[in-house]
């Protein structure tokens, strides 16, 4: 099955997707602040892990955790398992773990590109298979802070038009809560050159 959401929106780009998060992301600094906050403790899931980078980049910080990435793009998964780390292939329907596997969820850059429909119903299966007190730390683009930013994040969606526009700014509260999720937070937000980026801390 092809993958309905590729990174940056087509196939054929996917595999540039790591030289367009460096060329605009500093993305290694807003992945030590996620391993920086998470329990090592915890069973992780990375659900849309993409090419593997932070689950690769946890591995070597903490070696002892358990963790897992999923995604639905072939190429991602193979990518990631080249770094050696334990990536499902997950085509659709519900996750395929049991309820309260993980302590930990971590979703970045994923949750953007989907409908109203779509994103509830993985906030719901996301809240199914966290355990009782677990957290969910989803993070994506929020409102872009001055006119550089609202430039550059209209470029962005025009390479990528799956963008949906439901984050911070849009319908993810009430969607969390609808998925079960009764305290959400943003705890970080970082400017970069294509937007202002937020990490959402949620639990239940």
């Amino acid at each position: 099955m092809s993958n309905p959401h590729p990174a940056l929106g087509y196939s054929f780009l996917t595999p540039a997707y790591e030289w367009a998060l460096w060329l605009g992301v500093p993305e290694r600094k807003i992945r030590s602040y996620l391993i920086e906050h998470i329990d090592a403790h915890q069973p992780l899931l990375d659900f849309g892990c993409g090419t593997g980078n932070f689950l690769q980049q946890l591995q070597q910080i903490n070696p002892q955790q358990s963790i897992r990435g999923l995604d639905t793009d072939p190429y991602m998964v193979r990518v990631s398992r080249r770094k050696s780390v334990p990536v499902d292939y997950y085509a659709s329907g519900p996750l395929p773990y049991a309820a309260g596997r993980f302590g930990t969820v971590t979703s970045t850059w994923v949750f953007e590109h989907f409908s109203v429909e779509e994103s509830l119903f993985y906030f719901r299966e996301i809240r199914r298979i966290l355990q009782p007190g677990g957290t969910f730390w989803l993070g994506d683009w929020g409102p872009s802070q001055g006119p550089m930013q609202r430039v550059l994040g209209r470029l962005v969606h025009w390479i990528d038009p799956t963008q949906n526009g439901l984050g911070p700014a849009g319908h993810w509260p009430e969607l969390l809560a609808q998925a079960g999720f009764s305290t959400v937070l943003i705890p970080y937000r970082i400017p970069t050159r294509l937007g202002t980026f937020y990490y959402w801390k949620c639990h239940f």
